[in-house]
């Protein structure tokens, strides 16, 4: 009798849960490895899909941590699945991880590796779209392209207002590890709210990579911040939005106007401000 994809993972994880539950919840606080594990992202990559879940229990059963594996999980998608000609459909191997550790930490105790494993999965099946139509992989950044330290954020921010990919690429590499991550992250947060391409999934792949980059060892975060970088520039084929009047783009222009002109309420505190919620969401 075969058992389904969900039976077998159930099957094969259910006695590394059982010991490594405690384990994984600890594992969740912010990683103190320099070194994430390269070695480990290349499985990923290069494994038959078939046989991925059966490499990873064994690996699990034998002490791999579970940052570990999230961050080569998110390596991987990062270098093996673009964000075109939309932000979904299988980018969503990339974008799903903070929604998969949040099943891992809330989930049962038998389950709690259950959701990585199918996340693993799931990348293996957006890489073999990837490659049946592109075969692209995320590449070096141009250096070329790259600004020095001092200018590299004012060249970021410019290549972004002009929807000019390898050059924001370029800059965003002379950026990590230089500007503070939450600095970065206010940029990254505006040009998510930009347009609503690809409804809406621009602002939602930032905001998981900001939730995610925290659990992760920090030698992951140069693709991830690169793969979403990539996403914010996606335009399917239009012309530059930069230089045209492009309905997606007319809300955040006309919205940038408006809060120029807003005037920054007084602050409240206590019942004061939390009565303003629910009147918020009632105007919402």
């Amino acid at each position: 009798m075969s058992l389904d994809r969900r039976d077998f993972l159930k099957t094969t994880t259910a006695a590394a849960a059982a010991w490594a539950a405690g384990d994984l919840l600890s594992a969740t606080e912010t990683p103190t490895s320099a070194g994430g594990n390269r070695e480990l992202v290349q499985l990923l990559i290069d494994s038959d899909r078939a046989r991925l879940p059966e490499l990873l229990v064994a690996r699990i059963r034998t002490g791999l941590p579970y940052p570990t594996l999230l961050g080569a999980l998110a390596e991987a998608a990062a270098r093996e699945v673009q964000p075109y000609p939309v932000v979904g459909f299988k980018y969503h191997a990339f974008m799903v991880l903070q929604a998969i550790h949040r099943a891992s930490v809330l989930g049962q105790p038998e389950d709690r590796w259950l959701p990585i494993l199918w996340a693993a999965d799931a990348f293996k099946g957006s890489q073999a779209d990837e490659r049946a139509t592109s075969g692209w992989t995320l590449q070096p950044a141009p250096e070329c392209l790259s600004p020095p330290a001092s200018q590299a954020e004012s060249a970021f921010v410019e290549a972004m207002d002009g929807w000019e990919p390898e050059a924001a690429d370029a800059a965003l590499v002379s950026l990590i590890g230089t500007l503070p991550r939450e600095r970065l992250f206010e940029h990254l947060f505006a040009y998510g709210a930009r347009d609503f391409r690809a409804i809406g999934h621009k602002a939602i792949t930032v905001a998981n990579c900001h939730r995610l980059l925290p659990l992760v060892p920090a030698d992951h975060a140069e693709p991830l911040l690169r793969s979403v970088v990539l996403a914010l520039q996606n335009h399917r084929g239009e012309p530059n939005p930069a230089s045209a009047d492009l309905a997606p783009d007319r809300p955040w222009r006309r919205n940038r106007v408006l809060s120029a002109q807003a005037q920054a309420p007084a602050r409240t505190t206590g019942a004061a401000a939390g009565e303003a919620v629910p009147e918020m969401v009632q105007a919402l």
